[in-house]
């Protein structure tokens, strides 16, 4: 018995020290990075909103994001019902977009457990896709680039301050490349989420990468995008809009703007 305390006391204990923690924007919110990876290796962070007698923690949308990315559709009624069914085993609620779980601080344990289970599983969804294929718009954007340049890598892997390694759309040019991000999906919720993790990637890699190395394009959805989300994400990178193709080339070409937000009329912004 002695042995199987003392594997377990080791194993906790090397577990714990894998864990880190930094605080966010607000006092009471702090970004959980953890040991547990998802099926392709980046580990899991959650985001944790601590009250006196309340705990909340979620994944920040990353979940979602990361399906849509790998072109599921997460609205389609067979992934929507394959996500009930994990998000109801693990107990774990679905609140615009972010999986979250709600208790007393001395919950964490089991519902940090839970939170990372439905994450998981909720990803482990992009598998049962035969060839899971991105979404066309980032495709497009692909083609586009290899056509202007022949030194294009396709879905470059940056690691941020925070230590959380990120996927990007394409690395442009061979010597000090400009890193490119796809973001589709308008004022819809999937736009939402898209522009959020945009920013946080972008964000995530201050002070590594100079603002010219760092491209948001956009693409010309039916919905309209917010301007206040395009405001944010040119806080952190130059932002091109699909349908100016002209602004988005000029800026590969030169890497410099006289704005961060690429359109040809700054005051053509959709409202």
């Amino acid at each position: 018995m002695s042995d199987c305390v003392e594997l377990v006391e080791r194993y906790t204990e090397g577990l714990g020290q894998r864990f880190a923690c930094r605080p966010l924007s607000r006092d009471n919110e702090v970004l959980l990075s953890t040991p547990y990876a998802y099926v392709d290796g980046d580990l899991l962070e959650v985001v944790a909103v601590v009250g006196s007698e309340r705990l909340v923690l979620g994944d920040a949308g990353s979940a979602l994001n990361r399906l849509e990315l790998h072109g599921l559709n997460v609205e389609a009624p067979t992934v929507r019902r394959q996500m009930r069914a994990i998000l109801h085993g693990f107990l774990v609620d679905l609140r615009d977009g972010r999986l979250e779980v709600e208790g007393s601080p001395e919950q964490s344990t089991d519902m940090l457990l839970r939170l990372v289970g439905a994450m998981r599983e909720v990803d482990a969804l992009r598998l049962l896709q035969p060839q899971p294929r991105p979404p066309r718009f980032e495709e497009r954007l692909l083609t586009h680039l290899r056509a202007r340049c022949t030194d294009v890598e396709e879905r470059p892997t940056l690691t941020g301050r925070s230590g959380s390694r990120y996927r990007l759309t394409a690395a442009f040019g061979r010597r000090d490349p400009v890193y490119v991000q796809a973001v589709a999906g308008g004022r819809g919720e999937s736009g939402v989420r898209s522009v959020n993790q945009a920013f946080r990637v972008f964000h995530d890699v201050d002070g590594q990468l100079s603002p010219e190395r760092k491209l948001v394009v956009l693409s010309d959805d039916d919905q309209p995008w917010r301007r206040e989300d395009l405001e944010l994400l040119g806080t952190v990178a130059y932002v091109a809009g699909w349908w100016a193709p002209a602004a988005l080339d000029d800026f590969l070409e030169r890497r410099t703007a006289e704005h961060r937000l690429l359109f040809p009329e700054q005051t053509a912004l959709p409202s």
